[in-house]
């Protein structure tokens, strides 16, 4: 058998795993998204652990000498098994739902890009702020719906959200975005350009009229 060391570090690990990993997946259909990315850090780090130890029971010793070593390792290892195969299910859905989530963002922006395009065709200009168009063309500015970012940034001419040099063929004349980190150390930034004269870039994905760039 495995030492209890061992053992134990697997339990930990297996149970962090499925503790964290399903209740991640629930979160971010609801909507929780930062207790999701919270719940699925522990539950990734836990999944770690769990197939540590399992290898632990096989590669400490060698193979013609601790049998009964080696034999517990397998059994930790096949014990993982079915947690691993669920948290595998968990992150499918878990991307799924958060596809989900930032899919929507988008038909929030809509009368917001509107409101925009509308006051820049009667005065000449579009608004320095998002604000300016309250209360004459939005009762208020709607938020993004998605907790990690509840709040749409705005800029004017060629300052950027954080592109990371991938620079357009032509400025646009205003942007509409919103950025979020993403586990495991990942900066993700939705936005919007008026023309969608978007950059090429392999980093850089078309999201219907709007765009999504991913800086690690």
């Amino acid at each position: 058998m495995a030492s209890q060391a061992v053992k134990t570090a697997f339990a930990f690990g297996a149970i962090a795993a499925l503790g964290c990993g399903l209740p991640s997946v629930v979160c971010e259909w609801l909507g929780f998204v930062a207790a999701a990315e919270i719940a699925a850090m522990v539950a990734v780090v836990g999944m770690l652990v769990a197939l540590f130890a399992g290898c632990c029971g096989v590669a400490t010793a060698p193979l013609w000498f601790f049998r009964r070593w080696r034999a517990g390792g397998l059994q930790l290892i096949a014990a993982a098994a079915p947690a691993f195969v669920i948290m595998a299910l968990a992150v499918a859905i878990h991307g799924a739902a958060r596809q989900r989530n930032v899919g929507a963002i988008p038909a929030r922006a809509a009368p917001l890009i509107a409101a925009i395009e509308r006051f820049a065709a009667e005065r000449g200009a579009p608004p320095r702020v998002l604000a300016d168009l309250v209360p004459d063309y939005l009762a208020a500015v709607p938020g993004t719906g998605f907790a990690l970012a509840p709040e749409f940034g705005y800029a004017l001419d060629r300052a950027r959200f954080a592109l990371a040099g991938r620079a357009a063929v032509a400025p646009p004349a205003w942007q509409l975005g919103l950025s979020w980190e993403q586990f495991p150390m990942v900066e993700k930034t939705l936005f919007y350009w008026p023309g969608q004269d978007y950059p090429v870039h392999r980093d850089v994905h078309r999201v219907g009229d709007w765009a999504i760039v991913s800086c690690d």
